[in-house]
């Protein structure tokens, strides 16, 4: 998830007319940008299942578990939501938070 929002937050300040494209083809449910979402969700639910699995994250079901990482993370990971002057905690202490909540 760091290396997606780096890679957003890289594109927002470099290259904001390719960061506007992926950002519209989001808004406007391209194909493609559904196909990556549907990856990167199911992505996230094997890794949370897989925690779960071993011991590491509280039970609890996986799909929901899943659902609500990916929307406190939203902020960080959703192109038309990325924005350098939103106020909001840091990824780090984003991440940390919805780990802590996950964990056993």
């Amino acid at each position: 998830m760091r290396t997606i929002s780096q890679l957003h937050q890289h594109r927002l300040e470099h290259d904001s007319k390719e960061h506007e494209l992926v950002a519209a083809a989001v808004r406007e449910n391209w194909a493609i940008a559904q196909s990556y979402t549907d990856r990167i969700r199911g992505f996230v639910r094997a890794t949370i299942a897989a925690g779960q699995a071993s011991g590491e994250l509280r039970p609890g079901c996986a799909r929901a578990m899943t659902c609500c990482l990916l929307e406190a993370m939203e902020g960080y990971l959703n192109p038309p939501r990325i924005n350098t002057a939103a106020v909001r905690p840091k990824f780090d202490e984003m991440m940390d938070f919805c780990t802590g909540a996950l964990r056993h």
